[in-house]
């Protein structure tokens, strides 16, 4: 008893966590290295002189806490654990041990017993193993463990086991441990497709502790490690009449699940992420003042307008600078073909070099004038010749954490706008329509989710002319657009990106997985925008999560509690998608 206490007093030191509908949370997921490597390693000073008392010849290298928290999205997958080791050879061993009593009420775990004689040595996220399709059946042969706290459940790794939903109204917190023979390799395993083999890839005996993207990249081909080898998977899927015949002939029995003719239990058979619907984006009113991470100007109204419009208009730049930044444009402006052109465009990377760290000093000191604590990330000229350069009403791409923090886009033209040269739209508020990705590449772009409201948004903004060296800042997130330049002369700009100093740059893309298109979030260096391979997926080491998001298409309901007016049915439709295709995907992050 007095270890559990100590055990629960670590996790308190540790982290606190709170979700309204419940769910899994591993301390081992984390991407924070240190704080999987203190957790550790304070859990095996606790456990050693126990584990040492029970057996022998051992590895103790990996522990760490579970938290089940009390809710409806609390429930485990029907699995096995991923195989650590050459298991034609050896056994793995978990050590499962709870901080509190557990029973059917608060999560405890379900296991069918023998299980580990009946499946594959190769197991990984990267592939389904061979009982997949009959999981309905497995449920009918899972057995409750019911524990007391500080005891605990040892079980080989090929163990098909799972937990229930915790409805207890109190967090389900457990400790486990995994135990290798000493002297065994860590080792996993990868799949390309059903009819490929089994690649196996031999990784550092902490790399479960000190991979710094350990989970986030399992279901592909690792990045690092060695490989040893491949091995033919000879474990095809698995009928329930041949598991039921398998589980006769080892003596393995129903469990009895009903009570009272109602299920007792509910498991799920698909990994959570795979069952719980991905939520609409939806318009949230701003309604408190926002946290100092999030914060970009000094003035406490400009920072409100920011936080509840999404957008300040104010003088930035005075006439003698103009006239200096339109100098600098004239030298510079070499555009391809009478379009709207960016000079982050360039296919010369040392141009847009030069270009992106003048606009640095260019803004610095105003920026340091009116803001607080931010960094400027880069930046880029842009030119809209006459007759072209429509931009349809789009968000631009996340270039932070924006559940953590904001970017905003600093856009300053250098000639009086109008409505004739395409003065700049946008839709009020629109940044608080969450939860909110846009991916870089391909037709996955938030662009493509607008595209059948788009008449709808046109409907809504209105041109907002501007005089030279105004400066339109505003979230990333907010939906803007510009039309044609119907002027007879070029309408060149200025645009910056501006975070929080503290906040790491992240970039998103969608990709295909094993389980799916699915967004993933990348850890860039500042320059990759510059680059021309920028719409391509960057390297997975440098992936920091995947996950689900809905890519669907908006319709007008994405937009209740803006107060739009609907699009009248008599309204002749605009002309649609005119920046599409080549032109359309090399549109810079700083449009306009």
């Amino acid at each position: 008893q007095q270890i559990v206490e100590e055990i629960k007093g670590i996790y308190q030191e540790e982290h606190q966590i709170d979700a309204e509908s419940g769910g899994m949370f591993y301390s081992v997921y984390s991407q924070d290295v240190e704080y999987r490597e203190r957790v550790h390693t304070k859990l095996k000073d606790r456990l050693t002189t126990s584990f040492e008392t029970h057996f022998k010849d051992y590895n103790n290298g990996l522990n760490f806490f579970i938290n089940k928290l009390t809710g409806e999205d609390s429930s485990f997958a029907i699995h096995q654990d991923s195989s650590a080791i050459d298991e034609t050879k050896y056994s793995a061993l978990s050590v499962w041990m709870p901080l509190q009593d557990v029973d059917e009420s608060n999560g405890a775990l379900w296991l069918i017993e023998k299980t580990h004689k009946l499946f594959s040595p190769f197991r990984s996220v990267s592939f389904s193993p061979p009982f997949s399709e009959i999981k309905d059946t497995l449920r009918d042969y899972l057995k409750p463990i019911r524990l007391k706290a500080g005891q605990a459940l040892l079980f080989d790794s090929r163990v098909v086991h799972t937990s229930g939903r915790n409805d207890s109204g109190q967090d389900r917190i457990a400790v486990v441990s995994g135990l290798l023979p000493l002297g065994t390799s860590f080792q996993l395993s990868y799949q390309k497709s059903p009819e490929a083999p089994i690649e196996l890839y031999r990784q550092a005996d902490d790399f479960l502790i000190n991979y710094p993207h350990f989970f986030h990249n399992c279901v592909l081909r690792p990045t690092i490690g060695e490989k040893i080898g491949e091995a033919p998977f000879i474990f095809p899927k698995i009928s329930a009449s041949t598991f039921e015949k398998n589980c006769a002939d080892l003596g393995i029995e129903k469990v009895n699940l009903y009570k009272d003719e109602e299920l007792s239990q509910v498991f799920i058979t698909e990994p959570t992420y795979r069952n719980v619907p991905l939520k609409k984006s939806t318009y949230k009113p701003h309604t408190e003042y926002p946290k100092e991470e999030f914060r970009i100007f000094k003035d406490d109204e400009k920072e409100r307008q920011l936080c509840e419009n999404g957008y300040v208009i104010m003088p930035f730049f005075t006439e003698e600078e103009v006239a200096e930044l339109l100098a600098y444009f004239n030298e510079n402006h070499h555009p391809e073909g009478d379009r709207i052109y960016a000079m982050s465009h360039s296919d010369d990377i040392e141009f847009k070099t030069g270009v992106n760290q003048w606009i640095q000093d260019t803004y610095a000191a105003h920026v340091a004038e009116h803001m607080v604590d931010v960094s400027i990330l880069g930046g880029t000229i842009l030119s809209k010749s006459p007759g072209t350069g429509q931009i349809n009403p789009h968000r631009d791409w996340n270039l932070v954490n924006e559940e953590r923090f904001r970017s905003c886009n600093a856009w300053v033209p250098l000639i009086d706008t109008t409505i004739e040269n395409g003065a700049i739209q946008f839709l009020p508020k629109s940044h608080l329509i969450r939860p909110l990705y846009r991916a870089i590449n391909g037709n996955h772009s938030e662009d493509d989710q607008l595209r059948f409201v788009e008449d709808f948004l046109w409907h809504n903004m209105e041109p907002t002319p501007m005089k030279a060296g105004h400066a339109f800042i505003y979230d990333h997130r907010l939906i803007h657009a510009s039309r044609d330049n119907n002027s007879d002369i070029v309408r060149p700009a200025m645009a910056c990106v501006i975070t929080p100093k503290n906040a790491e740059q992240r970039l998103y893309y969608v990709n295909e997985t094993p389980n799916g298109k699915r967004f993933e979030e990348y850890n860039l260096k500042t320059d990759h925008l510059l680059r021309d391979d920028r719409f391509e997926v960057p390297d997975a080491s440098l992936r920091t999560r995947t996950f689900d998001y809905d890519t669907g298409y908006y319709d007008e309901s994405h937009f209740d509690g803006l107060g739009l007016s609907p699009l009248p049915k008599e309204e002749p439709k605009i002309e649609k998608r005119r920046n599409s295709g080549i032109l359309h995907r090399l549109r810079s992050l700083i449009k306009m």
